[in-house]
Parts: C-alpha cells; structure tokens; sequence
C-alpha cells in the first residue's frame, strides 16, 4: 500500500491510498478531513484618508456570531493613535436556555402585573415619606456629636480619676 500526506485546495488534510486489489486492479482512495465551514472570527475596518483615521476590531464568537469585543482606535490632528472605545461581552457559561415560550409567559406576566399594580404604585408612592439630602446629612452630624460628647465624657473621666489619684497621694 502507498500512502501519500496532500492537502486540498481549500487547506484540509488528506491521504491518498494506492493498493492493488484482489482483482489485480489499481484503486486510490483519497481520505480527507471533514469540511469547517469558515466562521468570521475577527473583522478590522479601517477608515483612511492619507492616514489611518479610524480602525475599528472586531472580535466575534464563532459559535454565535456575536461580537464579543470590539475596539475602535482613532486619531484626531496633532494627536497619537489611541484607543478610545473598548466593549466587551462576559462570557457565562449557561446550560440551560429559555424557550420562546417560557419567555413569552414571563414578559406576559410582567405586563399584566405592572398594569395590575399601577393604581396601587400610586397610592404607596405618595404615603411614603420624603428622603432629603439635609435630612441624611443631619441626622450624620448628630451621630458624630453624640459620638464626640461620649469621647469628651472619658476624658473627663480620666482626668477626674488622676486628679483623685494624685490628691489621695498627696495626703497619704
């Protein structure tokens, strides 16, 4: 058997087996790998005058299609190339995804719940009580004195007891 290592026009792997059956005749088999579709992994787009002006990058998943980074470099006169936008998606592994079903119910029950709660959103939005910025602030500075009185009431304390302490010396 002669077996011989090519690659195909459109780059995959292949052998080409030549043997010569129990017929006496000759037969070539040619074993290839499996066609990979071409999925777009990167797209780079360049806006130019007599310079680069933009260039935008792409970086896409070649499961899904989405972008999942993008970053746009760009210049302005007088000014360095520079990377002025960069977005990116999180990755997370999910298992389970919803069906279009299941997302039909929900979105159904969101509205008929939002519609069903608005008069009650009404009423309780204007029983609540008003938060200010002064009333946080007050009530700040008055747990700060509070805590200062407290610090000022040891130290009086202290030097209480060592005027004590040196008076009973004194007279002992």
């Amino acid at each position: 058997m002669d077996t011989k290592q090519i690659y195909m026009n459109d780059g995959r792997r292949a052998e080409e087996r030549s043997y010569v059956n129990d017929e006496g005749n000759k037969v070539t088999e040619l074993w290839t790998e499996e066609p990979n579709p071409l999925k777009l992994a990167e797209k780079v787009t360049e806006k130019s005058a007599q310079v680069i002006v933009e260039r935008v990058i792409d970086k896409v998943d070649l499961v899904s299609g989405e972008v999942l980074e993008r970053k746009v470099e760009s210049i302005e006169p007088n000014v360095k190339l520079e990377l002025r936008e960069h977005l990116g998606v999180e990755r997370q592994n999910i298992s389970n995804y919803a069906t279009k079903e299941e997302l039909v119910n929900v979105v159904a029950q969101a509205v008929a719940d939002t519609i069903g709660n608005r008069s009650i959103q009404a009423q309780s939005v204007s029983q609540q009580p008003k938060l200010s910025v002064m009333s946080v602030v007050k009530d700040r500075v008055e747990q700060q004195k509070s805590s200062e009185n407290m610090w000022n009431l040891g130290l009086i304390g202290i030097i209480v007891i060592g005027i004590g302490y040196v008076a009973y010396q004194y007279i002992m």
